[in-house]
């Protein structure tokens, strides 16, 4: 029997860690240019099913990051139950630096890609 892939809960899985499983996370670091006016910090369970496009559109219609980070785990719930039984973990946070115009040039830009 082999584990699932419970990456929070490797520490110390001896038979996770032959398959090539570790507790060691993966660290990133951006510079945040003036123009950006939010981010967005998403788990796979949401990147799955839901491409930055689709996060951004979401994310532009909404003037509060609670109910954009809401609306974007409905996004990825419905999916990944439309097309499975089972649902991943997700997590989800949404940061307004500032809410201005440019979100609508930024869902321009990323519709043109």
């Amino acid at each position: 029997h082999y584990p699932g892939c419970s990456f929070s809960r490797s520490i110390g899985d001896s038979i996770a860690h032959s398959l090539g499983i570790t507790a060691d996370p993966e660290i990133f670091q951006y510079s945040f240019e003036h123009k950006n006016d939010f981010f967005i910090v998403a788990s796979d369970g949401i990147a799955e099913f839901v491409d930055e496009r689709t996060c951004v559109e979401i994310v532009c219609n909404y003037e509060d990051p609670s109910d954009a980070a809401k609306a974007l785990l409905e996004k990825a719930s419905q999916r990944w139950l439309s097309s499975s039984d089972y649902m991943d973990d997700m997590t989800v946070i949404v940061i307004f630096r500032r809410r201005s115009s440019s979100c609508q040039n930024i869902c321009k830009y990323m519709c043109k890609k």
